[in-house]
Order: structure tokens, then C-alpha cells, then sequence
């Protein structure tokens, strides 16, 4: 758990700032240096195969995901996002799109190791059109990835990865994605 969520310690530390002037590009390495963090300490456990590491994130943990994958972390073979993002202030509301898709040629411009990228047709937070259109500015940046379109995922898309009955539409692309990286049995 990333810093000020859940019951974590520690100050929230990933603000974008202003509605009006989103820096999505200093909130998701905000994300990435708590990953960071996170992995250099799991590297250390003796159950951990510190060269075999997967990032997971689900929406703003996604997007920091991503950032992080663009500091090259020791060990981490690629990543999952999940509806990942950030600046929904309401249902289809986002804080400067335009920026939130510019963070992703920043980030994709570094990372070379895959990405595998899952959003819903119904995600309120990150709608289709959006989700694609920072995928491709991800991509057209020279970073590896995969996106995977789901259908509609019950009243809210965006929950897929966060409610259980989501798995049995997300676990097959994940399984080839893990397949592909050596890490599936």
C-alpha cells in the first residue's frame, strides 16, 4: 500500500496539483518512488526472486506503475495496469486529459520493459476513447505494451481489478501476458 492509503503510514504524496494545471508526469514518480521503495525492500526477502518482479497497479497505482517501469527498477520484468490513471474528479471528468496523455510519452519514452494495459468499455474514470489515447502516446514512444479492451464490466468498469468477479474476465490476458514474460507455471 502506497503512502496516506488504506491504513498506510505516511503523508498522501502523489498530488497532481491543480485541476487547471494537472503535473501528472511528477505525481506518477511520486507513485514510482514508493514502488521503488517497496522493491528494493522485497528484493531483500529471501521468498522473492529479486529478478523476477511484476508490477501490478490499478488506477492511479497503475499509472505509477507505469511511471515506475520508466526508471528501469532493478529486477522488474514489466507491469500491469489496471485502468490505470489519474485526475477523474467525476464521471467522465478529467483534469486536463491533454496532460494525463502527455505523462504517457514521458514514461513510454524510458520504459522497456512490457506493459500490459486492461480497461473496461464502461470505466467512468478513464473511458475508452481516453484509455487508447494514452496508450498510443505511450507506444508511439518507443515503449512495449499491450492494451486488452474488455467489455462492460457491471455498473462500473473501472472496478474490474478491485471486485472479485472481475478475475474471470482479466485472468486469461494476464496469463498470456505472464506466459510471455517466463513468470506463468
Amino acid at each position: 500500500m502506497r503512502r496516506g492509503y488504506g491504513t498506510s503510514d505516511g503523508p498522501y504524496g502523489e498530488a497532481y496539483g491543480s485541476c487547471a494545471n494537472p503535473d501528472y508526469v511528477a505525481a506518477g514518480l511520486a507513485t514510482a518512488a514508493d514502488i521503488e521503495a517497496t522493491i528494493r525492500h522485497m528484493r531483500r526477502q529471501p521468498a522473492i526472486d529479486p529478478d523476477r518482479i511484476l508490477l501490478v497497479g490499478q488506477s492511479a497505482g497503475g499509472h505509477g506503475s507505469l511511471a515506475a517501469l520508466s526508471l528501469a527498477p532493478p529486477g522488474v520484468v514489466g507491469a500491469v495496469n489496471f485502468a490505470g490513471g489519474r485526475g477523474s474528479k467525476a464521471r467522465e471528468d478529467i483534469c486536463g486529459p491533454d496532460r494525463l496523455i502527455a505523462s504517457m510519452t514521458v514514461f513510454g519514452r524510458a520504459a522497456r520493459s512490457p506493459s500490459l494495459w486492461i480497461y473496461t468499455a464502461n470505466d467512468s474514470y478513464f473511458t475508452p476513447d481516453l484509455a487508447r489515447a494514452m496508450f498510443r502516446a505511450y507506444v508511439a514512444a518507443a515503449a512495449p505494451a499491450e492494451f486488452v479492451g474488455l467489455p462492460a464490466f457491471g455498473d462500473e468498469g473501472h472496478m474490474l481489478f478491485a471486485r472479485g468477479q472481475g478475475v474471470a474476465l482479466w485472468a486469461p490476458s494476464v496469463t498470456r501476458f505472464l506466459e510471455t514474460l517466463g513468470l506463468a507455471r
